[in-house]
C-alpha cells in the first residue's frame, strides 16, 4: 500500500465505530490528526504508518493507543498519550 491509501484507510477506520465509547476516543484520535496538527495532505504527519504493511497492522495500532487512552486518559490528557505512543 501507498503511504496515503494508508492514511485514507487510517481516517475510514478512526470514523467507523459502532460503540459509543470507542467511537468517542476515535473521534479524539480523528481530530487530533486530522484537525488539529495538520490535513490528510501532508503525509508527513502520518510518516509513522510507513511501518504498517496492512491494513490489520494500522487496526493493531489504533486499537493499541485506544487500549492505551482507556488504561491512562486518568493520568494524561489524550494528546499526550499519543505523543507518547509515538504517532505523530
Amino acid at each position: 500500500m501507498q503511504l496515503n491509501q494508508k492514511v485514507q484507510y487510517f481516517r475510514n477506520y478512526l470514523l467507523n465505530e459502532s460503540d459509543e465509547y470507542r467511537a468517542e476516543i476515535k473521534n479524539e484520535i480523528y481530530e487530533y490528526y486530522f484537525e488539529i496538527i495538520g490535513t490528510e495532505a501532508d503525509l508527513n504527519n502520518f510518516y509513522f504508518l510507513n511501518h504498517d504493511n496492512n491494513i490489520i497492522d494500522i487496526e493493531k495500532r489504533i486499537d493499541t493507543l485506544i487500549s492505551k487512552i482507556i488504561m491512562h486518559e486518568h493520568h494524561d490528557g489524550i494528546h499526550n498519550i499519543i505523543e507518547e505512543y509515538n504517532l505523530v
